[in-house]
């Protein structure tokens, strides 16, 4: 998940369902919708709302550990990627300059052929035409023969394969360094900034903050969720400016 972008779940039906039967939840929807705002996206903003919000009520300690994988062991992960990185290197460079490994890799696609029961191939070495037929009797299993030869082209990417894995361990040395930071407070901090994002996503494209339908919508999805909580449009409206002052 976190190497795609952020996608939200699609909300439930039976969410949908108990969050439109809230009172004026349902005109406050079509309001929004009827002024432009996305029906798809207001839907998978206020079910990941109604997600946080029941999150920050559990008080799940501490939230941020990831199962079966302790923090010291996700803290040397970035250490071990890079290390695996070099030795790729290293490998790959011995291997394109021995006399035995270079001209296999040179002529896989030959060699790949022979491998597979049936499969033809052909190669020209110092001006002699050399033809293979595969019989299978080939210590490659031809599974796995057939697996590489259709990916071949794809090889000359592996020569990226050391510095992505090196962009990998940067991006899980960050995002766990600013977790450890944030993890104290970060269930808290969604639920308090997450409602504003919401009213300025309906700005953006309304023109316009909307504050009443914004908190009845919330209200509504609290509690399609199983959270006792309600929203003031006005104390809504106050954190909003309290936070633009902020900036």
């Amino acid at each position: 998940m976190w190497l795609r972008p952020r996608t939200t779940p699609d909300p439930t039906a039976v969410f949908k369902t108990r969050a439109l039967a809230y009172a004026g939840a349902k005109a406050a929807f079509q309001k929004l919708t009827g002024a432009g705002v996305d029906q798809d996206l207001l839907w998978r903003r206020l079910w990941g709302l109604a997600w946080a919000k029941a999150v920050a009520g559990r008080q799940i300690s501490p939230w941020y550990k990831l199962p079966g994988l302790p923090p010291h062991r996700l803290r040397r992960f970035p250490g071990r990627v890079r290390r695996m990185a070099e030795e790729i290197e290293r490998t790959d460079s011995r291997i394109r300059a021995d006399k035995g490994y270079g001209p296999t890799v040179a002529f896989l696609p030959f060699f790949l052929a022979g491998a597979i029961p049936g499969a033809k191939a052909k190669i020209r070495v110092d001006g002699k035409l050399l033809r293979e037929i595969g019989t299978g009797k080939r210590t490659v299993p031809a599974s796995l023969a057939r697996g590489v030869l259709h990916r071949h082209a794809e090889l000359p990417k592996l020569a990226d394969l050391p510095n992505l894995l090196r962009l990998y361990a940067d991006f899980i040395e960050v995002v766990d360094r600013f977790v450890a930071h944030h993890a104290p407070r970060g269930a808290a901090l969604m639920e308090a900034m997450m409602p504003l994002e919401l009213a300025e996503l309906v700005k953006e494209q309304t023109g316009s903050h909307r504050w009443s339908e914004v908190a009845t919508l919330l209200t509504a999805a609290y509690q399609a969720n199983g959270c006792n909580a309600t929203v003031d449009p006005r104390a809504l409206k106050m954190q909003y400016s309290r936070r633009s002052r902020q900036k």
